[in-house]
């Protein structure tokens, strides 16, 4: 039998003996327990930071992601009231057109009747002297009086033509507008009358 040192044993609280030998160097041994509790203590730590650290990656991505989201967001809002705007911005065009060309036929309008009432007072007042200027080179015997009479009564007569023209083409435009001056809530109107 080999003989036994005799070393002390220390109790680690087990029901069965178990023994552990001490080094006469007790120092290796208490570093080892050192080493053994500063790793357990680092592995607690560590844990700790991780979570944190986690937790601030997490915190840096919701934020960044917030920021992101933000962004389009106001991108998108961006893009919406342009697109309000251009939008207001053709509708008071169009408003603004609309009533200069209501303005501009109206003036057209007034313009045409007097030129056509105009015209058709010089057209009787001229053939109305034309008329008596060949009664006078008759009455007087004038034949180059009378040709320069008929020449201009023959104008006037074409001009009289034209007259008929123009008021013919003027009573066709009102008409054409009164029936154009349908609105479109007008038309819709007349359209579900008419079941269409």
């Amino acid at each position: 039998m080999p003989e036994e040192k005799n070393e002390p044993m220390i109790d680690v609280g087990e029901d069965q003996g178990a023994e552990i030998n001490l080094d006469e160097n007790n120092e290796q041994a208490k570093e080892a327990v050192a080493e053994e509790k500063v790793e357990v203590e680092q592995v607690e730590e560590q844990p700790v930071e991780a979570t944190e650290e986690k937790k601030d990656e997490k915190e840096d991505e919701l934020k960044a992601y917030s920021e992101g989201v933000q962004k389009r967001i106001a991108k998108l809002t961006r893009k919406m009231r342009e697109a309000e705007r251009q939008k207001e911005e053709a509708i008071a065009f169009a408003q603004a057109e609309r009533q200069r060309r209501e303005e501009y036929e109206k003036r057209y309008s007034k313009l045409d009747q007097s030129y056509v009432s105009e015209f058709e007072n010089r057209v009787t007042t001229n053939m109305e002297a034309a008329r008596a200027s060949l009664r006078n080179a008759i009455e007087s015997g004038d034949v180059d009086a009378q040709v320069a009479a008929q020449e201009q009564i023959a104008r006037l007569n074409a001009d009289a033509t034209k007259l008929s023209v123009l008021k013919q083409a003027h009573e066709e435009q009102q008409q054409n507008q009164k029936q154009v001056n349908i609105t479109p809530q007008q038309y819709k109107e007349v359209n579900t009358y008419n079941g269409l």
